[in-house]
């Protein structure tokens, strides 16, 4: 288990030493920070990042101790509420809380100091095998690759019964997969 939580400062935050079990997740450059999240999904990173600095951890609760150790509010997600309530789960990057973020595979937040001495977070996606199984020799067709998403979901529907579907991808593949229900007419999906 990785203990703790990482906090930066942006006045010195070049002076903060990652611990080796942290280096797989952040790494500090010159300029900038940059958190990835775990490639196999094992765990998630748990990343708040204000003006002048910035905590990231794998335990939420710890996350949430230390944002108030610090004297930093939270506030409710309006986004993360809405679609909790709506999809039964929050897509990555966003949770319940306003300014914090999830970050799991393939996610990579980058925090750059900027002129002012400000923090600034842009997120990007690496996701290794993408590139790697890729011919590179073919444009991406979206309604081709709908129908094959289709075709795929109901083989898989009448392979297990057909009308049960459950979705625990954490947000990154369930809009794709209802958007799959729904152009194959399934309403009997719950």
């Amino acid at each position: 288990m990785i203990p703790g939580t990482l906090t930066f400062e942006a006045s010195d935050f070049q002076a903060t030493v990652v611990p080796a079990a942290w280096t797989k997740y952040v790494s500090v450059g010159d300029s900038s920070i940059t958190v990835t999240g775990d490639m196999t999904a094992y765990r998630d990173l748990h990343l708040w990042v204000g003006d002048d600095r910035m905590v990231v951890s794998l335990h939420f609760g710890e996350l949430l101790d230390e944002l108030h150790r610090l004297g930093v509010g939270t506030r409710i997600s309006e986004f993360g509420l809405a679609a909790m309530l709506t999809n039964g789960l929050i897509p990555m990057q966003h949770s319940l809380f306003e300014d914090i973020a999830v970050l799991s595979n393939g996610d990579v937040a980058r925090i750059d100091l900027g002129p002012d001495g400000r923090f600034r977070v842009t997120w990007d996606f690496d996701y290794p095998w993408i590139e790697s199984k890729s011919r590179g020799d073919e444009v991406a067709d979206p309604d081709r690759m709908l129908d094959m998403l289709t075709e795929s979901t109901e083989r898989q529907l009448d392979e297990y019964g057909g009308s049960g579907f459950l979705m625990l991808s954490g947000g990154k593949d369930s809009p794709a997969i209802a958007l799959a229900l729904a152009t194959a007419g399934r309403t009997d999906v719950p």
